[in-house]
C-alpha cells in the first residue's frame, strides 16, 4: 500500500523472491482500517457495521430485561467500546461521519426506551439519554481527547515526539489572553484534524472542555 495525499504518487512495484507483491486498497492494523488517502471514513463505516451487529445481538437476547443498569452495562461494554476504541486517532470532523456514529447509540436508545417503557417523542431520545445517564458520543470523544493530552503533558503517556508538538501560549505585554496553545496555520481539513492540532484547537475555542 502506498500512502499519499496528492493526485500523483510513486507507484513502485516491490519484489520478494522475484515475485511482485500485490497492492491493496485497505489494510487493518491494530484494529484501525487504513487506506491510501489516510481518511478514516472507511474505518468509521467498518466500526459502525460491527457495532450494529453487536447491538443486534443485544436486542435479540435482552428484550426481556427490565433493569436499566443491565442494558447500559451491555451497551457500554460491548457496543460503545467498539465506537470509542482509539478515537483520539480517528475522531471524525465531518457531520456525515459524526451522525453515522451517533445513530448507533440512538438505536440503542430506541430499544432501551421501548423495553424500559420510557416515554419520549418520536426520534427524540433526550429523555432516554437522561434516564440512562448516557451523554452523546461526540462529547465523550472530546473527553477522551482532553484526557489524552492531559496524560501526555503530565508524562503519564510516554511519547516524546508527540509532546514536542504541544506548544503553550505565553502572554506578552500584559495580555490577558485565555488562549492556552500556540497553533500553527493549516490549509487543509486533513492537517487541521491531526490529533494534537485538533485537541489544542478545541481547548483554545472553549476552555470549559478542561472541566472534563
Amino acid at each position: 500500500m502506498t500512502f499519499f495525499r496528492t493526485h500523483s504518487y510513486i507507484n513502485f512495484d516491490y519484489l520478494m523472491y522475484n515475485e511482485c507483491l500485490p497492492r491493496v486498497d485497505q489494510v487493518e492494523d491494530l484494529g484501525f482500517t487504513l487506506v491510501p488517502s489516510l481518511s478514516f471514513s472507511i474505518h468509521v463505516e467498518h466500526i459502525n457495521c460491527k457495532a450494529l451487529r453487536t447491538l443486534g445481538f443485544i436486542r435479540r437476547n435482552a428484550s426481556n430485561f427490565d433493569q436499566a443498569n443491565c442494558l447500559v452495562t451491555l451497551y457500554t461494554s460491548l457496543v460503545r467500546s467498539i465506537l470509542e476504541y482509539g478515537s483520539v486517532l480517528w475522531s471524525p470532523y465531518t457531520q456525515k461521519d459524526i451522525q453515522r456514529i451517533e445513530k448507533v447509540q440512538n438505536r440503542f436508545f430506541a430499544f432501551a426506551g421501548y423495553v424500559l417503557k420510557i416515554t419520549h417523542p418520536p426520534h427524540d431520545y433526550s429523555s432516554v439519554s437522561k434516564f440512562l445517564n448516557l451523554s452523546n458520543l461526540e462529547i465523550r470523544r472530546n473527553m477522551l481527547d482532553i484526557r489524552f493530552l492531559n496524560n501526555l503533558v503530565l508524562g503519564k503517556t510516554d511519547a516524546s515526539s508527540l509532546l514536542e508538538r504541544v506548544k503553550f501560549h505565553i502572554p506578552r505585554n500584559g495580555s490577558r489572553s485565555k488562549i492556552m496553545f500556540e497553533i500553527s496555520t493549516r490549509r487543509t481539513n486533513y492537517l487541521c484534524n491531526d490529533p494534537i492540532q485538533r485537541i489544542m484547537t478545541k481547548i483554545n475555542l472553549d476552555t470549559r472542555l478542561l472541566e472534563f
